[in-house]
């Protein structure tokens, strides 16, 4: 990983200092977008890039360099890259280094990548970004990431929803009219050629239609109009009132409509029992998945601070989970 590298291609140049940033919480679409925007001929992308952003305090700084380099390999989607990690730039460049060697990787002229997470962090390294924030019904995404063992059921799943969206405003309060443009993932399942042509516009690109032919370079198929409001035929009148309780008001600031009368809160005792539910099905999603062994072995590896065993262990738990992503 730190070998020789050739500088030229890791300096970033203005357009790593201007990527193109897809910003939206897990399970919302932004894999599919992302294989459509990186499908147009003048756009690479790098795919999911929270390795940029997670290691560093949540204050206005940066991580040090060399602890960064030493982070790096614990995360599986870096170490999937292969990049190389120059040892003469700082922080900052570093990162962006990645963007531009991802850059030349794809052969095109402009860059992008998907974040879903810290995004109060995008502009102390990109302050000339251009970001697309892509939403989803979050009804939609908390039964989705039950699904994928993220949480335990939907009332928990909804609250991360809220919370990501929520750190969205924050941003969008801060960013110029003309450095962002948001899409509802509805919007780009039902008419994808309007929707993308609108990005492409924004983007300064012009919509090609190789954005809409990503399926044969891809595991993904044609947008799929079944994915919206699948909460309809899913969720019981109960699960459904717990989960607009809780993030009603965002959908309404979103433009999702109630499926009823505005419902009631769970009470105290009745959050403390759906924590409850949402923790122990987290675990018994994870044995199921990953075995008892390795579950046991890698809790215990982290309480006593065994850094190498750890590793290793999670270096198999990465192998089984990137079996089962899409």
């Amino acid at each position: 990983m730190t070998g020789s590298v050739d500088r030229r291609r890791s300096v970033p140049t203005a357009e790593e200092d201007r990527p193109i940033l897809l910003l939206g919480v897990h399970r919302s679409g932004t894999t599919l977008l992302s294989q459509m925007l990186g499908s147009h001929p003048q756009i690479g992308w790098l795919g999911e890039f929270e390795y940029a952003l997670d290691p560093h305090p949540a204050d206005d700084g940066l991580l040090g360099v060399e602890a960064y380099r030493a982070w790096l390999p614990r995360d599986r989607r870096f170490r999937a890259q292969g990049f190389e990690v120059d040892p003469h730039l700082d922080s900052r460049t570093l990162i962006r280094s990645f963007l531009a060697q991802a850059r030349a990787r794809s052969g095109k002229a402009q860059i992008g990548a998907s974040l879903h997470r810290h995004f109060e962090r995008v502009p102390r390294l990109w302050p000339h970004a251009r970001i697309i924030h892509l939403v989803r019904d979050g009804r939609d995404v908390a039964l989705s990431r039950v699904g994928m063992g993220w949480a335990g059921n939907s009332w928990a799943a909804c609250g991360h929803w809220r919370e990501i969206e929520e750190a969205w405003d924050r941003l969008a309060g801060k960013l110029s009219s003309d450095s962002h443009v948001e899409l509802r993932f509805e919007d780009l399942v039902r008419d994808p050629e309007t929707a993308l042509a609108r990005l492409a516009d924004f983007l300064g690109v012009g919509f090609d239609a190789e954005m809409l032919r990503y399926p044969a370079r891809s595991s993904y198929g044609r947008p799929d109009p079944s994915l919206i409001e699948q909460w309809r035929g899913r969720c019981s009148e109960a699960e459904l009132a717990r989960m607009e309780a809780e993030i009603g008001s965002m959908l309404h600031r979103r433009g999702y409509a109630p499926s009823g009368p505005r419902a009631k809160a769970p009470g105290r005792v009745a959050r403390i029992v759906l924590r409850c539910h949402d923790k122990a099905c987290r675990v018994r999603f994870r044995l199921r998945r990953y075995g008892p062994w390795l579950v046991g072995a890698d809790f215990f590896a982290r309480r006593l601070g065994l850094g190498r065993l750890h590793r290793r262990l999670q270096g198999h738990i990465d192998t089984i989970t990137e079996r089962h992503l899409r």
